[in-house]
This record gives structure tokens, C-alpha cells and sequence, in this order.
């Protein structure tokens, strides 16, 4: 829908009328159709605009308006007298319009460049005799070029024949192999020369695209589900601790139904072997056989650690990526324990690990939790199996 444009009288008998209005500015707007956004944007520009209508300009402004407009009459003179002597030369010299050429003007017009320009013609007095433009001239010239000789431009990115039955060869030949390493290996062979993207291309018109195969996952596993006892379940993860500029790993295994840390170690590094000794000294302890769950952190998912479970014969299950809330019992005591632990209180390495330690035992023996009824993890754990971990 067209903008409706309003004169300059029609927006000051507004303004006047809607301000005069016995109703108000809203009820004036709504009885003449328009918004009343308008009335207050015009009285802005009325307001805004008051100086130049009831003030006298001074005497030094009054001097320089004169001057300026002295200045645009000379102007506009000077550019009549240029626009009729350009007339007069257009009149004396019949110049006319540069017109278009056919085809075959154009091949004539570059063989006449060719020869002539030995004699000391130039490009543009030949264009000038033609009624042309050295624009025009040059916007074909190229293209009339190619086409007398007959030359013949090759891409030297273009993948020939033999190079596209080769790829094909090769990725039969090796079908493990996907296509960015292909492309890699066949430039180390000397099989063929082409970016990883053309032998993509070439694989999918020939359907040789390996499938990717994803991760095969428990589907009958709840990583929400309540375990029904003690040390069915078990929960593990590391956290961040800051210590002199420096990061360290707190590793917990927490028993999901009692919420009792049951095993908890402070480790200088977050690799496959680390985790794989701390469980086993947990298993060690405890003496327990649970199901274990954690998230796909890279020492969860190493060969090493794996390993242990496989001797172990422990069920291990893993959460979904980027889905916390499936670890969210042990996510909720890592904060717990964080909350309550400065390290920058600590003086030493061993000051620090006697410290979470503390706060460990706090958090197992005296602090209630909501979620068991505000009763201590080892008060819950101690009426279902009778004993608790030292």
C-alpha cells in the first residue's frame, strides 16, 4: 500500500487543530484517520524549524546568502556558454553517435587494426574514422582475436579422461580409503593429480562413497532411570581445579542412589591411563561390580581404559553428546564441592588434596540432601547395605 504524502499546510492545521481539540491529540488523530505520531513528529519539526521563520537572519548571514548566489549565476553562465560552444564543434565537425557493428564489421575493423598499426595508426584515430568508441573496440577485440586464429584456450585445472578412469581404479582398489586421503595417496603414487573435492565428485557419479557408520548405542538404556540399590549405578567425572596457574583433574565415581562419593582421586593429568588406575583402585576398595556411566570425554572412550572394563566385565554406559543432564547427580556434586574449596588457600599440592579431602568428607557425612530426604549420603547408604567405604 502507497505511502500517503501530506503538504506542509495540511500538517501545521493539524498540529494547531489537534492540540486546540477538546479530547485530546488521540481522539483528533482517530476522527481524521491518521496516527498520532504524525501530529507529534510535525510539531518536532515545527518547534525544531521556529528559529529560521520568526528569526531575522543577520547582517554577515544576509552578505554570504548574496555571495553564494552571485556565485551559482556565474556558474550557471559558464556552463551555458561550454554546453552551446560544444553545440557549435558538434555542428562544424558532424559528429555523429558511435553505432554497433555486425560480426563481420568486426573482423574487417581488427584485420584494419592489425595492418594499418605498422604504418603508425593509432588504435583510436582507426576507431575515430569507424564511429566508434576505443571501448567498444576493446570489449571485442579479445574475443575477434581467438577467432581468427583459432586458438583454443585449455584449463589446466580440467581432470582429462585418463585421470578420472584412474581415480575410479584406485578407490575399487581401495575401498577403506575415503576420499581426502585418496586424493593424498594417489598424488604420492603418481596415479593422478586432483583435490580431494574432484575425487569426491568422481566417487559419487560412480557410487563408490563409503557409508559412515555411527557409534551402535545401548537403545534399551535410560541414563535417567533411578537404579532400584546401592552401587548398582555408578557415576564418573573430572572436573577443572586452578591451582598456581596450573590446571588439575578431580575424578569422582559417585554411587547414584545414595549419592555417596565413593572413590575420588586429584590427578596431574586426564589421560586413558589415569582413570583406568584410580577404578581400579575404586573397584579394589569397594569391592563392588556396578554399571558404570559417564559422559564421551576422551579417557572415558581410550583403548586403555577400556581394556579394564573388558577384563573387569563391567557394563559400561555412555551419555549422549553434549546432554550433561544425563550425568546431572554427578554434575551437581562436582558444584557442591567446588562451592566450598579455594585452592588458592592451599600451600602445597598435598595442602590442596588434604583439602578436597575435607571438603569430600563434608559433603559425604555432613551436609543433608534434599534428594534423600534431607538425611546424609552416608546415613542413606548406611541403612541399605549396613557400611560405607572408609
Amino acid at each position: 500500500m502507497p505511502t500517503q504524502k501530506y503538504s506542509a499546510r495540511f500538517k501545521v492545521k493539524s498540529v494547531l487543530q489537534a492540540l486546540k481539540y477538546p479530547d485530546g491529540v488521540a481522539a483528533y488523530c482517530r476522527s481524521k484517520g491518521i496516527s498520532d505520531a504524525f501530529i507529534y513528529r510535525w510539531q518536532s519539526q515545527m518547534l525544531s524549524n521556529a528559529d529560521s521563520l520568526f528569526t531575522k537572519p543577520s547582517r554577515a548571514t544576509q552578505v554570504k546568502v548574496k555571495r553564494l548566489e552571485a556565485e551559482l549565476q556565474r556558474k550557471d553562465s559558464i556552463i551555458a556558454a561550454v554546453t552551446e560552444e560544444a553545440l557549435e564543434l558538434k555542428k562544424t565537425f558532424a559528429l555523429k553517435p558511435y553505432k554497433r557493428l555486425s560480426p563481420g564489421d568486426r573482423i574487417e575493423l581488427w584485420d584494419m587494426v592489425q595492418r594499418y598499426s605498422s604504418y603508425g595508426w593509432s588504435r583510436q584515430g582507426i576507431c575515430r574514422k569507424w564511429g566508434i568508441s576505443i571501448k567498444t573496440f576493446y570489449g571485442f577485440a579479445e574475443r575477434e582475436y581467438r577467432l581468427c586464429d583459432r586458438v583454443e584456450r585449455v584449463q589446466l585445472q580440467t581432470i582429462t579422461l585418463e585421470e578420472h578412469q584412474a581415480a575410479r581404479e584406485y578407490a575399487l582398489a581401495h575401498t577403506e580409503l575415503r576420499h581426502r586421503e585418496m586424493a593424498y595417496r594417489m598424488i604420492d603414487e603418481d596415479v593422478a593429480y586432483m583435490s580431494p573435492s574432484s575425487v569426491y565428485r568422481i566417487l559419487r557419479d560412480y557410487n563408490l562413497i563409503p557409508q559412515h557408520t555411527l557409534r551402535k548405542r545401548d537403545n534399551k538404556w535410560d541414563p535417567h532411570r533411578s537404579p532400584s540399590g546401592a552401587d548398582e549405578v555408578w557415576q564418573s567425572d573430572l572436573t577443572y581445579i586452578c591451582y598456581r596457574s596450573r590446571d588439575h583433574y578431580l575424578l569422582l565415581f559417585l554411587d547414584v542412589y545414595s549419592r555417596f562419593i565413593v572413590y575420588w582421586r586429584l590427578c596431574l593429568q586426564m589421560t586413558g591411563e589415569t582413570v583406568r588406575d584410580a577404578f581400579a583402585d575404586a573397584l579394589d576398595e569397594t569391592g563392588q561390580h556396578p554399571i558404570l556411566q559417564t559422559d564421551n570425554g576422551s579417557c572415558y572412550i581410550s583403548q586403555e581404559f577400556k581394556s579394564l572394563l573388558s577384563r573387569a566385565e563391567i557394563e559400561h554406559h555412555y551419555i549422549h553428546p553434549h546432554c550433561p543432564n544425563e550425568n546431572a547427580e554427578i554434575e551437581r556434586v562436582n558444584r557442591t564441592v567446588k562451592e566450598g574449596l579455594d585452592p588458592v588457600e592451599a600451600e602445597s599440592f598435598a595442602h590442596l588434596n588434604q583439602l578436597i579431602k575435607e571438603r569430600i568428607e563434608h559433603y559425604n557425612y555432613e551436609r543433608y540432601h534434599s534428594a534423600l530426604g534431607y538425611v546424609t549420603p552416608f546415613a542413606h547408604r548406611a541403612q541399605i547395605v549396613g557400611s560405607v567405604p572408609n
